[in-house]
């Protein structure tokens, strides 16, 4: 049985009843699986917005172990005011963009940090429409730069492990990243928050480890009730 680390901090505490137990078990696995391999980078970005026209303005990655592979503001090609509601979010003007460099400049950058890698994104859809939606502008993928990312979503395998049920039949709610306070929302930190939430799953003991370990502990403290130096104790 593994050693779990149960200073969770990101979790509920404590985890509220899942209707599907299975289904928890399942991202556990998964979590432990990806953290395992090794084999994936968690990527996030900041944008001028959630639209069909939006292009982002800041890149982070990190790898397996943390470490930031990319962490950087980019200059929009299109956007020349940011809109409110945008730097409401995150914090960046149109001034902190001003000597960034541009999303064509970042981009080999930006791929060679990925190949061969899994990307994992809280909320990949978003982050892969905003990807492409920026490559779309320099005319990445006229020149034959496609991104062609293979993405895994972290926000769909925390909602399975939380278990709200959805007003959509068969589904999950979608769950927040959540967040220690008054943490940044620099695109890098939200890639280690989401580490340490992946970190968080696979730490959690499964219905069967979590039999286990009652046991165990139900073991520890008969013997200890039933020792020579307890019942001198007691007489």
């Amino acid at each position: 049985m593994q050693v779990h680390n149960f200073m969770m901090t990101l979790l509920p505490n404590p985890l509220p009843l899942h209707p599907q137990p299975d289904d928890r078990d399942i991202i556990i696995d998964w979590a432990r699986g990806l953290l395992s391999a090794k084999d994936f980078v968690i990527l996030d970005t900041e944008t001028t917005g959630l639209g069909l026209t939006d292009e982002v303005v800041q890149i982070g990655i990190v790898d397996a172990d943390g470490r930031a592979l990319i962490d950087t503001l980019v200059k929009p090609e299109k956007t020349r005011r940011m809109p409110k509601k945008a730097q409401e979010v995150h914090g960046i003007s149109m001034k902190m963009l001003k000597n960034a460099p541009t999303f064509f400049e970042l981009f080999p950058q930006l791929m060679s940090s990925i190949a061969g890698r899994w990307v994992v994104c809280y909320n990949d859809a978003y982050d892969m429409r905003l990807l492409e939606q920026t490559a779309d502008k320099y005319g990445l993928s006229k020149r034959g730069c496609n991104l062609h990312l293979r993405s895994k979503c972290a926000m769909a395998a925390y909602s399975q492990f939380i278990g709200e049920r959805s007003k959509f039949a068969g589904n999950y709610a979608w769950q927040r990243l959540p967040r220690r306070n008054e943490q940044s929302h620099k695109a890098v930190d939200d890639c280690l928050l989401t580490l340490d939430l992946l970190r968080e799953l696979a730490d959690t003991p499964k219905q069967g480890e979590m039999l286990q370990l009652n046991v165990v502990i139900a073991t520890v403290l008969s013997n200890r009730e039933n020792s020579p130096a307890a019942r001198s104790t007691v007489s």
